[in-house]
């Protein structure tokens, strides 16, 4: 008899381990938080959904529209604003915290991808200087640049240079220098061990010509 319960106590444990993994493969309604470029603030999403993976990235399912979701979000006492370039809607978060101001973007579904896309605003280049390869990570507005680009330092972006400006303005920090008359930005970029991303700076050059508007990356 011992032996029996001790084979049903086992079998009934493998049976509830299984469930745990089956219910964590198929996603989970919880919600996560997710680190701002500088990795000073954690938001988190004002409602539930469907959970599918994480990694600097949050990849989730909700039966709402990016519309209706902004709503939420303005509803919970952070701002959001939807944009729409290229054929794919974006949602720009921002949150203020004391005296500063940290971003977070929202890609829409699209016929390839049924699922929502939250991170942070940033992008990561590499340059190639004698023998060594330096990368770089840096804040960028994301819900003005195109999603395929050809290049990754040049950026075509669907904004003036002062909406651009604006941008690294508003968030109260002060590794920017900001060139109105060339239409130029420098900005400072934190270095992370743990990615092997360098400390250093990027400079940004605004143009403009018959195929649109461009972020020259240097």
């Amino acid at each position: 008899m011992k032996i029996k319960k001790r084979i049903k106590k086992i079998l009934l444990s493998i049976i509830f381990f299984i469930c745990i993994f089956i219910f964590s493969a198929c996603g989970s309604f919880k919600t996560l938080k997710i680190y701002d470029y500088y990795r000073e603030y954690k938001f988190e999403l004002p409602f539930e959904y469907d959970h599918k993976s994480k990694k600097d990235i949050i990849i989730f399912d909700k039966d709402l529209s990016i519309e209706e979701m902004s709503i939420l979000i303005n509803e919970a006492n952070y701002n959001s604003s939807v944009y729409e370039f290229d054929g794919l809607k974006r949602m720009l978060i921002t949150v203020t915290e004391d005296k500063y101001v940290y971003y977070y973007i929202i890609y829409d579904k699209t016929e390839s991808n049924e699922n929502y896309i939250l991170r942070d605003c940033s992008k990561d280049i590499k340059f190639k200087k004698f023998i060594f390869t330096q990368f770089y990570i840096f804040l960028f507005p994301l819900h003005y640049s195109k999603i395929d680009n050809v290049s990754s330092d040049v950026i075509e972006v669907y904004c003036t240079f002062e909406d651009f400006a604006s941008f690294y303005e508003a968030t109260g920090k002060n590794n920017y220098e900001i060139d109105y008359i060339n239409k130029k930005l420098r900005f400072y970029c934190d270095g992370d061990y743990r990615m092997h991303f360098d400390n250093g700076y990027v400079n940004f050059e605004y143009i403009e010509n018959e195929n649109g508007a461009f972020i020259l990356i240097k």
